[in-house]
């Protein structure tokens, strides 16, 4: 089993912005964390540890980087009940320290009035369609955010615009005789108004749905202003709004509710993201260079989202700026930007498990002509997770300058700080040697007080953003990350149960793994367009580069204390380790460098109106070296260097749509992206190149009601050949020796989002996925089906100040087979396990007190559903999913 993939699984465009085995065991095990052999030791790791000292060889195995897909690279997580006196009481301190800073900066950011934007005259081609298509387009052509309440637009109609003009006059001549006028709500956005019989601007008495009419870039082929209908792949996006309402505070909570996407929890602080069966390793931030999240690197996930503005996620391979990773999915995060006008916004809530959040977001122009605005967001959240005794004190801090150094150019310097301490729980929950369910108390940690994390999360960033003039312009991103995880001890308990004595097969372990991981990003982005033909022709060219650099320094002491019961965990049973004596155990001293880059370009030509043909393509090249100290029972053992190179790596683009109506379009494309297989060997000693990955998708794409409600239909498959494996004809090593194989996905998706009605909007997704991810000593059927659905309905009642809404998810079975007798050519015995479908539902209500003041009400798992996550392995790794909670919220808007 590979351990790249495992055995789970741009603003809006268009319309809606919505015991321990011998050292050499441990060795295999740690060696899989770091070293960029990531994808490759599962498989040997686990056949190495089994020979040599049995089933239970893989209780120590570093959890930092835990996979689901194979039983040495499982997620390892878990938890026990436990007395709550254990956990923090200083929430409510540090939360007065944050409500301190949020009114301190409100008084430091409010400015004047806003500076005019840039309103030089471009070319305008909008023809007479229905109001909603017009604005549309006309945020295409202008590069401006437009936003209209839906009742404003319903069954209006745009006069024909054609020719060189301002977007000021451009959007009076749409707007004329509609009874409509507009506003700019800050420098890119444009506020789309009634007009009275007298003359000014006619207040709304209601509190109405808003529609975002508007584009994307981040995942458009050309980086250019595009609309969801003209991307041929599948991209969903997640608005601001749509994450306060469901109270999504980090990345797997806002992508809980995402089309296609699987959640796999590795720590109670860290959790994987798949997506068609496949890991997403990378993510954007801003459209940047691609960011690594998986092995011992940077943890975005786990970050605050308070400093995000939106989130979009394209399912396929991210071939043109993924750089290396698999082909299932990339995720994008946009930062919140100053607005051109003053605002401030205040949230406060109380939820289940001693849950406590604050957040103050704070932004306006800095001086009086409106050329430096700034922007301010803090945030600190408390959380007791439902399982004793782990808990999380976070802390978030963001900050960003805009500086117009010229009408045409922009520069942005910012940052942010991240801190987060807490008891961490790392193990997850075993089944029973048979494969039989436990049913073991949603409640329990396999952990103790003495598992302590504390991480913080340090980021820079540079940006200009400069227009030569209406057609051309470029972007240049720098971005600084450092993850600094001063402590971090983790408590570790291997099972699987014993089904004849009830106990798992060795004590409570500990492992001490202080980490730094340090990332350099730099890319820069050139897109333009010209006339030909008669058709607007777009390209875009660019690079980037990437440099990281991780240390670690793991302390594996020996463990003591009896075998765990599970049925009667007792965490004082089991010391603190005292890691100044190793007492026999493993120290891993790791210094591992990596460097990526890459040029990239793409071409979108029109050779008639309704036809858009797509091509480009990447060349990549992935470096990395790493120096290894290993020593044992307190003794230096050995010292090594090495390295490998996946360079001159190729991977081609290509996609098509076609306009069959304004409703209508259909797309086709070819994505492909490489994995590198950190430089493992066959048993010929020749070095394994990089892995390809290949998502080929058509489908139809469609639109209703003026743009307000949006649909997909797509068709995918998925393949991806020269993963390593372990050769089972040759005894395993840590680097040697591997064979090839491949994995597949295909399956269809479906996405609907936007306003089924005036005031009710929806977004709902259903995936089928025939996904099988075999090995010779791990298989693991994904859920097929996956359904998903969020919605929100403004009553009209009380002048629309009442809303409610909700969600479900519902997946369709987990099939697990793993290998539990292992034999020098393969294995000799496997035992299946399996989680049947379910179903969990979720419900909101809020009330706006005026346009100031709101509160909602969540409530999460309603029937008290109780169900795993996703499956595992027999040893470890087993999460629940959250019991029914609550969250009052009460946010404010200045």
């Amino acid at each position: 089993m590979t351990q790249n993939n495992n055995c789970t699984q741009a603003r809006c465009a268009g319309v809606k912005s919505i015991g321990k085995p011998d050292w050499i065991g441990q060795l295999g095990r740690k060696l899989q964390q770091y070293s960029g052999f990531r994808s490759a030791l599962s498989d040997s790791s686990t056949a190495l540890n089994r020979a040599a000292s049995g089933s239970a060889a893989l209780a120590g195995t570093r959890s930092r980087d835990r996979r689901r897909a194979s039983p040495e690279g499982s997620s390892m997580a878990g938890a026990h009940s436990l007395s709550r006196g254990l956990r923090s009481q200083n929430s409510s301190l540090l939360m007065s320290h944050s409500v301190a800073a949020f009114f301190a900066a409100l008084a430091l950011c409010m400015g004047t009035a806003a500076h005019a934007a840039d309103d030089s005259s471009k070319h305008f081609e909008i023809k007479a369609k229905p109001l909603a298509d017009a604005l549309m387009e006309f945020g295409v052509q202008s590069g401006l955010t437009v936003v209209a309440p839906t009742t404003l637009t319903a069954g209006k109609m745009a006069s024909t615009v054609r020719g060189d003009l301002t977007p000021t006059d451009a959007l009076s001549r749409l707007l004329k005789g509609s009874g409509l006028t507009f506003a700019r709500s800050s420098e890119r956005t444009i506020a789309i108004q009634a007009i009275s019989a007298n003359g000014p601007v006619e207040r709304q008495s209601k509190l109405e749905e808003i529609v975002v009419i508007g584009v994307a870039e981040g995942f458009a082929a050309t980086r250019s202003a595009t609309p969801l209908r003209e991307i041929p792949q599948s991209v969903s996006v997640i608005s601001r709004d749509t994450l306060d309402q469901q109270n999504a505070t980090d990345l797997p909570s806002a992508l809980a509710q995402s089309t296609g996407i699987t959640l796999v929890q590795n720590r109670s602080e860290q959790t994987f993201i798949y997506s068609r069966g496949f890991q997403v390793d990378s993510i954007h931030i801003d459209g940047g260079a691609p960011i690594e999240v998986s092995g011992g690197s940077i943890d975005v996930t786990s970050r605050d989202l308070a400093e995000f503005e939106s989130i979009e996620v394209l399912r396929g391979s991210d071939g043109l700026f993924g750089g290396m990773g698999n082909p299932g999915a990339s995720v994008s995060l946009n930062r919140k930007q100053p607005t051109a006008t003053p605002q401030a916004k205040f949230e406060a809530s109380v939820g289940s498990w001693n849950q406590y959040r604050l957040v103050g977001d704070v932004s306006g122009p800095l001086n009086s002509s409106g050329t430096i605005g700034g922007r301010l967001v803090v945030a600190g959240t408390d959380v007791d997770y439902f399982y004793d005794i782990a808990n999380q004190r976070k802390r978030m801090v963001y900050g960003i300058l805009r500086y117009d150094l010229s009408p045409s150019t922009t520069l942005e310097l910012g940052g942010s700080y991240d801190r987060a301490r807490g008891i961490n729980a790392s193990s997850g929950l075993p089944f029973y040697d048979t494969g039989a369910d436990p049913h073991l108390p949603r409640s329990l940690a396999l952990t103790a007080p003495w598992a302590r994390n504390d991480t913080s999360f340090t980021e820079a960033l540079a940006k200009l953003d400069h227009h030569f003039n209406d057609n051309w312009r470029l972007k240049v991103n720098a971005t600084l990350l450092n993850q600094d995880m001063r402590e971090f001890t983790e408590a570790s308990a291997f099972g699987p149960i014993n089904s004849a004595t009830g106990l798992l097969p060795g004590p409570l372990s500990a492992t001490e793994d202080p980490l730094t991981n340090k990332q350099s990003m730099l890319d820069a982005t050139l897109t333009g367009s010209f006339d030909w033909l008669g058709q607007k022709q777009e390209v875009m060219i660019g690079a980037d580069y990437q440099h990281q650099i991780t240390r670690s320094n793991l302390l594996e002491p020996n463990s003591s204390g009896p075998a765990i019961d599970p049925f009667a965990f007792d965490p004082q049973l089991y010391p603190a380790p005292d890691s100044s004596q190793l007492q026999g155990g493993l120290g891993l001293n790791i210094l591992q460098k990596t460097i990526q880059w890459g040029v990239y370009g793409a071409v979108r030509f029109r050779p008639i109106e309704n036809l858009s043909l797509l091509a480009g393509g990447r060349l990549s090249d992935y470096r990395s070296n790493r120096n290894l100290d290993i020593t044992y029972a307190g003794q230096p053992l050995q010292n090594s260097t090495s390295g490998y190179n996946d360079s001159g790596k190729f991977t081609p683009y290509a996609g098509i749509t076609y306009d069959l109506s304004s409703h209508y379009t259909l797309y086709a494309s070819y994505a492909d992206i490489y994995h590198t297989n950190n430089g493992v060997l066959t048993k010929d000693f020749k070095q394994l190149p990089a892995s390809d990955g290949v998502n080929m998708e058509t489908g139809i794409k469609g639109s209703w009601y003026s743009n307000t409600l949006n649909a997909s239909l797509a068709l995918f498959k998925i393949d991806q050949s020269g993963l390593a494996i372990s050769d089972p004809t040759v005894p395993p090593s840590p680097t040697c020796c591997y064979i090839t194989q491949s994995q597949k996905s295909k399956g269809f998706e479906t996405e609907v989002t936007g306003t089924l009605l005036p005031n009710w909007q929806v977004t709902a997704g259903y995936t089928y996925d025939d996904y099988r991810n075999a090995s010779a000593y791990y298989v693991a059927e994904l859920p097929k089906s996956i359904f998903k659905l969020w919605t929100n309905y403004r009553l009209p009642i009380d002048d629309g100040r009442w809303s409610m809404g909700g969600g479900v998810r519902a997946e369709s079975a987990n099939h697990v087979t793993q290998c539990v007798a292992f034999a020098v050519n393969g294995c000799a015995g496997f035992v299946p396990f399996h989680q049947g479908a379910y179903l969990v539902a979720d419900l909101r209500a809020a009330y706006a007190f005026n346009k100031h003041w709101s509160a909602s009400l969540n409530l999460n798992n309603i029937f008290d559903r109780s169900y795993y996550q996703a499956l595992s392995v027999l040893q470890l790794g087993n999460w629940y999913g959250a019991p029914r909670s609550f969250m009052f919220k009460v946010e404010g808007k200045l």
